[in-house]
């Protein structure tokens, strides 16, 4: 676990932006750090090291790779990213100065690479949740790692720690550029906006988990839109009812805190669970409904997985990304708490199918329909499913290029003819 994914401000200042370095030359990464040599010992070796070993990419040049590379080498106390994070820290904000060449590679780069909304991981192996009150709203002004892997982080934090949940909009994925690579790890920008959706919710063995979510400067604030005491009108009744926000215990044993109407969560809310389960979003007469993000706990089956998506009567219903301790990844629809309608599902690396990719229908669960499977050495095949298994027609496309026209029962297949680009060429 790297101790940059731990670099966090609790100091909540108020300074002022800095875009001076905008108007710096892109210049390379010796260059763009010659003022800062003089600050950090072996500066010049790192910048080798970052060069020589930085990951090549059709996104990004040498030099901005090797500048996200020098980012993430971990040398102790004077690692480059804790200078650099110290410096945009600073209240004296002409002391960056020297850095805006490097922050000009830094934001070319990271600008290059596509915005992720996803829910990302922070943690701080002690008890700073206090420092984070509900509707706060703060600014951090350092590059801040963060990682998609909640595992990543939490199996590095002791007891009385704290953990914090980020529902992002713009993390930036540098995974593949980082010098350790399979720790999913995304940043977000300097002067990235946070707004306290719950703070200090205790979870087993000590542990205290901040919910956090991105605003955008136009991004009307939680806090500000939902007030402490307001009146929706009952349409079925055309009676008021009066949303308090309250503590209650829900049947299942649920600790909730959130909007309730006659003591029945409705609005918005976050739940957990004396099982390590947490929930925050929406609720609709004491079950989850609308937009909400749940972790399982320890001493669930689902231990380590991840959802953000759409809720509908207490069930995953609409879009939606689950996310599996083992790195499976599904991305789509949901009908009734199960995969239904259009979805991607990956496979992580720590399953048999690490590297497959299914892009397809889905009924009632499993893969039924038309879909596309591409394996991790490079074979595809497209074509129909029926109950999660190949049946009917199908193109089956080998890694070295050729092509069978296939005929599946039930998983098994039955015929197959190959292609070419005149049409069919022999029985296989």
């Amino acid at each position: 676990m790297s101790v940059r994914y731990c670099d966090i401000d609790l100091e909540h200042k108020k300074l002022p932006p800095v875009y001076g370095y905008l108007s710096s030359p892109l210049v390379s990464l010796e260059v763009s750090l010659e003022k800062i040599i003089p600050f950090i010992d072996n500066l010049q070796r790192y910048i080798k090291i970052a060069k020589q070993h930085c990951h090549s990419s059709d996104h990004l040049t040498k030099e901005e790779s090797a500048a996200l590379y020098l980012y993430t080498l971990e040398f102790g106390d004077q690692s480059f990213y804790r200078v650099l994070n110290k410096a945009l820290r600073d209240e004296n904000r002409a002391a960056l100065k020297p850095w805006f060449p490097y922050l000009k590679l830094l934001d070319t780069a990271l600008n290059k690479l596509p915005s992720k909304k996803l829910p990302l991981w922070r943690g701080v192996d002690a008890d700073v949740s206090r420092s984070f009150q509900q509707g706060q709203l703060v600014t951090w002004w350092s590059v801040n790692s963060c990682s998609s892997s909640v595992n990543a982080i939490k199996d590095f934090l002791g007891t009385d720690s704290t953990l914090f949940m980020i529902k992002a909009l713009n993390g930036k994925n540098i995974s593949a550029y980082t010098c350790n690579t399979n720790e999913n790890e995304f940043v977000l920008m300097p002067g990235t906006r946070l707004e306290v959706v719950s703070g200090g919710l205790d979870h087993s063995n000590g542990l205290h988990i901040v919910y956090l979510r991105e605003v955008d400067d136009d991004d009307e604030s939680m806090s500000a839109s939902v007030s402490s005491l307001k009146l929706n009108e009952a349409t079925s009744t055309g009676l008021s009812s009066i949303v308090v926000k309250k503590k209650v215990i829900l049947a299942d044993s649920g600790s909730y805190e959130g909007d309730t109407v006659a003591d029945v969560p409705n609005g918005r809310g976050v739940c957990a669970w004396a099982t390590g389960t947490h929930y925050t979003g929406g609720w609709q007469d004491g079950k989850m409904h609308g937009q909400g993000i749940q972790t399982w706990g320890r001493d669930t089956k689902w231990y380590g997985d991840g959802y953000d998506g759409e809720y509908k009567n207490g069930k995953k219903h609409g879009r939606g990304n689950y996310t599996y301790a083992n790195g499976d990844r599904y991305e789509g629809e949901y009908k009734d708490g199960k995969r239904h309608g259009r979805g991607i599902q990956t496979w992580g690396k720590d399953t048999k199918w690490f590297g497959d990719l299914y892009d397809g229908e889905y009924e009632d669960g499993k893969k039924h329909g038309r879909g596309i499977y591409t394996y991790a050495n490079g074979d595809r095949y497209e074509g129909e499913y029926k109950d999660d298994k190949k049946h009917d027609r199908g193109i089956y496309t080998y890694a070295n290029g050729n092509r069978y026209d296939v005929e599946y029962n039930n998983g098994e297949r039955i015929s197959e003819k190959r292609l070419t680009d005149c049409g069919v060429l022999s029985h296989a």
